[in-house]
């Protein structure tokens, strides 16, 4: 109080007062760099694992398509059902046997798709899945309209990564033309066997003939 205008200031040097601030600092900025080239090789990671199987899915997306349209060009029927007997998919060869498109199949029982086949079916896709053995070239017959449509079919369960049967592949060929043809050859096996009988026949008798006019001939 007796020097009113005294002023003392104590403190320290700028140095000592910033240098934790500073060292503070420098640590998160390390951490911050740190973290960041961690981020940027982590992005350059992701991006290369992104290209990487951005390449992959397109390479397995041209298979696929390449599959289906090998599935949807076969020759033969193709389709898979579950093991509730569900269309899971088609091919356009059998849907266009069944008269039905084949978005249309999916989901559908095979009773609600084929009503008219599908007791005939039935009892073998389910002899496939519970057996899990395959069944070979079963013919299965359906007559409407006066004429009878005749199909070669085959069953085979088809399992998952457990070995477990999920559902049953069917493949189903068209036969009734070469049923047809059979037949059709079979009626002229029968009647060339008829022609043969009946020129044997014919031989015969001109035989008997020859050796009746001969005998007649040493009577007379």
């Amino acid at each position: 109080s007796a020097f009113p205008h005294l002023i003392v200031l104590l403190g320290q040097q700028r140095d000592q007062a910033l240098g934790a601030w500073r060292q503070l600092a420098l640590s998160t900025l390390c951490v911050y760099l740190a973290a960041v080239m961690v981020l940027g090789l982590l992005v350059n990671v992701l991006n290369r694992e992104l290209g990487r199987r951005g390449a992959l899915e397109s390479k397995l997306t041209r298979k696929a398509a390449q599959l289906r349209g090998v599935y949807d060009a076969a020759p033969v029927g193709l389709a898979f059902v579950d093991r509730d007997l569900r269309f899971i998919d088609v091919n356009e060869r059998l849907a266009s046997t069944n008269a039905l498109p084949a978005g249309d199949h999916r989901g559908k029982t095979l009773r609600e798709v084929i009503p008219a086949l599908a007791p005939q079916i039935e009892p073998l896709c389910r002899q496939a899945v519970d057996s899990d053995v395959g069944i070979e070239n079963v013919e299965i017959t359906h007559e409407a309209k006066g004429a009878t449509q005749h199909w070669l079919c085959s069953y085979h369960p088809v399992r998952d990564a457990r070995g477990v049967a999920v559902g049953v592949a069917v493949s189903v060929l068209d036969i009734t033309e070469q049923r047809r043809n059979d037949l059709v050859r079979r009626d002229l096996e029968d009647q060339l066997r008829q022609g043969q009988k009946l020129e044997a026949l014919g031989q015969l008798t001109g035989g008997v003939a020859h050796d009746f006019n001969n005998l007649l001939t040493v009577i007379l």
